[in-house]
C-alpha cells in the first residue's frame, strides 16, 4: 500500500468513527401487554411512569442493562420478569436524578404467584424505597446487591430463597412482613440501620450469612397484635459489630404468645468466644421474662470456624430443695467435646465457695449431670438461702470454657410485679382474725410487702415482708392487724407488693424447707373473759410438723405475765392450751385490756422457728 492509499483508508476510518451513532436513552412507562425485551443496545431505559408487566406477559431484560427511574415510580410485575445479569454485566436499577438519594423511586414490585416464575440474578438496586419488593411472590433470588434504599429487600407473604444477596447502607436491610418465611443463605446485611427486621406472622431461616456492623440491630423480632410471634432460625452465620444488639426482641406493647419459646441461634460467630459478652449482645428472655429465649449455644470459634469448646444447654432440675428431707438438685449441661470439668457451688449472699462438686474430672461430649445434696465441703448442710454454680472445662488441646463467673454471676430474668387479692372479710384483729394476702409469682424472687394508709397521702404503717425470698407459684401472707409496736391498727389500709429490682442468679438453687414449720392458726376462745368469775380462754392452734413450743402471755404493758407452755415437744395436728387469767404466781390479772398470747415454735431438726400472736381481752 502506497502512502496515498494508507492516508485515504485512515481518513475513511476517522470519518466512520465520527459518524457512529451515539447510544440513545429509551423512555419507557405504562403497561406492557406483549412479551418484551429490553436490550443492551437500547440501554439505558428511562422510566417516566409506573411500568406494569401484566399477567401472562414476560419482560426480559438483558445482562448489562441500566434502568433509571425518573421519579417515584415502580416496576409492577404480575407476569414474569426474566432478568439475569452476570458477574461482569449486572442489571442495574437506580435513580435517574443527577444527585441520587434514597427514596428517589419506588421498587421492583413482584405481585402474586405467577411472578414467582421470574428469574432474578446479578442485580444492583440503588436509591429506592422498597428495593426488591416480593408481594406474595416467591421467586429464587441470586446475587442481588441492594444499597442506599429505605428497604433493601421487602418481603410480604413471600417464601423466596435469597442466595448471595447483599444489603448495605439501607434503613433496613431486609424487612419480613406478615406471612413471609424466606430462606436466606450466603448473604450479607451490613452497615444498615437494622440488618433484618421480622414482624409478627413472619419467620426466617438464615444460614452461612453475615448480619454485621449495622447501626442498631443485626436482627430484630417485633411482636404486633396481628399474627403469631415472629421467629427466626440462624445458624453458621456471623452476628457482630452491631451498634446495640446482635439479636433484639421487642414489641408494640402486644405480649408474646409464648415467652418461653427458644429461638435457634446455634453455631454462629458472635465476634468473640466470651460467653458473657455473647449473652449481653442479645436482648431476650434473660433481660425480660416477657420475651422468648435466644439459644446461642454452641457457638463458633471464628468466622466460618469450628464449634468452640462450649458448655451449653445448662439447666437445673429441682431448683428448690430441702436437704434435711434428703432432697437433691441436678445440674445438667452439654459439651461439644470431651473435656475435664470442675463444678463449684457458691453462696449468693457472700459469693463464697461452698462446695466443689467435681474437680477436674473427665466428662464426655454430649449431656452430663452433677448432683448436689445441699451440703458444703465439710458435709454439713448449707444454710437456707440462694446458691449458684460455675462450670469450668478444658480439653486436651488446651481450649478452655467457663460457664458463669464466681464474683459476678449471670442473673436470671427480672422479677415480675404481680397483683394482689386480699381476703379481709369480717376481719376483727381483737378476735385473732388474720388478713390473708394472696399473690402469684412467675419466678423465685425477693420481695417486700408493706401496709399503707391514705391520710391524706400514701404512708407506710407496717412492713409485713422485708426483702425476703418467695418462691414461684401461689403465695399467701398473713397479717394480724398489729403494727410493729404490737398495737392494733384502727382504720382503713391497703397493701403494696414490691419485688426487688435485683433478680436472682441464673439457674439459682434455693435451699428451703418447702414443708417448713408452720402454725396454721392461733385463735383464743373466748376472746373476752372475766377471770374473777372463773372464766377461761383456750388458745387453739395447729402444727404442721413436730416442734418445740413455748406459749407466753404478756400483759397490756408488754410485760411477761404467764408461761403456759415452756419448750414442750408437740406433735403435728391441733393443739389447745387453757388460760384462766392468772399469772405465774397464780394471781388473777389486775390490769384490764388486751393480753397477748405469743406462741413460739422451733423445728427440733433444722432449728427453724416461727411465731404467732393472739389476743385475749381481760375485764374485771
Amino acid at each position: 500500500m502506497n502512502k496515498t492509499t494508507f492516508s485515504l483508508v485512515l481518513l475513511i476510518a476517522f470519518l466512520y468513527i465520527g459518524i457512529a451513532p451515539a447510544t440513545a436513552d429509551t423512555f419507557v412507562g405504562g403497561p406492557i401487554t406483549t412479551n418484551t425485551t429490553w436490550t443492551l443496545v437500547g440501554s439505558p431505559y428511562i422510566v417516566t411512569s409506573n411500568v406494569t408487566v401484566n399477567s401472562g406477559i414476560t419482560l426480559t431484560i438483558e445482562a448489562g442493562v441500566l434502568v433509571k427511574f425518573d421519579g417515584l415510580y415502580a416496576m409492577n410485575v404480575s407476569g414474569v420478569l426474566n432478568a439475569q445479569g452476570t458477574a461482569l454485566s449486572p442489571i442495574t436499577f437506580t435513580s435517574g436524578s443527577l444527585t441520587p438519594a434514597p427514596q428517589n423511586w419506588n421498587s421492583i414490585h413482584l405481585i402474586g404467584s405467577e411472578s414467582s416464575n421470574s428469574q432474578i440474578a446479578y442485580w444492583v438496586i440503588q436509591y429506592s424505597v422498597y428495593g426488591l419488593y416480593l408481594d406474595t411472590s416467591s421467586p429464587t433470588v441470586t446475587q442481588v446487591s441492594s444499597s442506599n434504599n429505605t428497604y433493601g429487600f421487602f418481603l410480604d407473604g413471600s417464601f423466596s430463597t435469597l442466595t448471595s444477596v447483599t444489603a448495605s447502607n439501607n434503613q433496613i436491610g431486609c424487612y419480613l412482613d406478615h406471612g413471609s418465611s424466606p430462606t436466606i443463605t450466603q448473604s450479607t446485611s451490613s452497615n444498615n440501620q437494622e440488618g433484618v427486621f421480622i414482624t409478627s406472622g413472619a419467620s426466617a431461616t438464615v444460614n452461612y450469612s453475615k448480619l454485621i456492623n449495622n447501626a442498631t440491630f443485626g436482627i430484630r423480632l417485633y411482636r404486633t397484635a396481628v399474627g403469631p410471634d415472629p421467629t427466626a432460625t440462624v445458624n453458621r452465620s456471623s452476628l457482630y459489630g452491631n451498634g446495640r444488639y446482635a439479636v433484639y426482641l421487642d414489641s408494640d406493647g402486644t405480649p408474646y404468645q409464648n415467652p418461653n419459646a427458644v429461638l435457634n441461634f446455634k453455631e454462629n460467630w458472635w465476634g468473640t468466644t466470651d460467653r458473657n459478652v455473647i449473652i449481653l449482645s442479645n436482648y431476650d428472655h434473660a433481660r425480660s421474662a416477657s420475651l422468648p429465649y435466644v439459644n446461642h449455644l454452641p457457638y463458633l470459634d471464628g468466622e466460618n470456624g469450628n464449634i468452640a469448646l462450649t458448655i451449653y444447654d445448662v439447666s437445673v432440675t429441682s431448683d428448690v430443695i430441702d436437704p434435711f428431707m434428703g432432697q437433691t438438685s441436678s445440674i445438667h449441661y452439654s459439651m461439644t467435646r470431651d473435656a475435664n470439668v470442675t463444678v463449684k457451688i457458691y453462696a449468693e449472699a457472700t459469693h463464697s465457695l461452698v462446695r466443689t462438686l467435681v474437680n477436674d474430672v473427665l466428662r464426655a461430649v454430649g449431656t452430663n449431670s452433677e448432683i448436689w445434696d445441699g451440703r458444703d465441703d465439710s458435709s454439713a448442710i448449707a444454710g437456707p438461702g440462694v446458691y449458684y454454680f460455675t462450670i469450668e472445662a478444658h480439653d486436651e488441646l488446651g481450649h478452655m470454657e467457663t460457664f458463669n463467673d464466681p464474683n459476678t454471676p449471670l442473673m436470671g430474668p427480672p422479677p415480675y410485679a404481680p397483683g394482689l387479692t386480699v381476703d379481709s372479710q369480717n376481719f376483727d384483729p381483737y378476735r385473732n382474725d388474720l388478713v390473708k394476702i394472696h399473690y402469684t409469682l412467675y419466678n423465685n424472687v425477693r420481695l417486700s410487702l408493706s401496709i399503707f394508709i391514705l391520710n391524706p397521702y400514701p404512708s407506710p404503717i407496717h412492713t409485713l415482708v422485708n426483702n425476703e425470698l418467695r418462691l414461684s407459684g401461689e403465695n399467701t401472707e398473713h397479717w394480724d392487724g398489729r403494727l410493729s409496736n404490737g398495737s392494733f391498727h384502727m382504720g382503713d389500709f391497703y397493701f403494696s407488693l414490691v419485688p426487688n429490682v435485683q433478680p436472682l442468679p441464673l439457674y439459682a438453687i434455693i435451699i428451703h424447707q418447702p414443708s417448713h414449720l408452720d402454725v396454721e392458726s392461733l385463735r383464743t376462745e373466748a376472746y373476752l373473759i372475766l377471770p374473777i368469775y372463773g372464766e377461761v380462754s383456750t388458745a387453739h392452734y395447729t402444727l404442721n410438723r413436730t416442734a418445740r413450743v413455748t406459749l407466753e402471755i404478756q400483759d397490756p404493758n408488754g410485760s411477761h405475765f404467764k408461761t403456759l407452755v415452756n419448750d414442750v415437744l408437740q406433735v403435728p395436728g391441733p393443739q389447745s392450751v387453757e388460760w384462766n387469767g392468772k399469772d405465774d404466781s397464780r394471781k388473777i390479772a389486775s390490769l384490764e385490756g388486751a393480753y397477748r398470747i405469743i406462741l413460739t415454735a422451733v423445728d427440733p431438726v433444722t432449728g427453724q422457728s416461727m411465731q404467732r400472736v393472739g389476743t385475749t381481752m381481760v375485764y374485771r
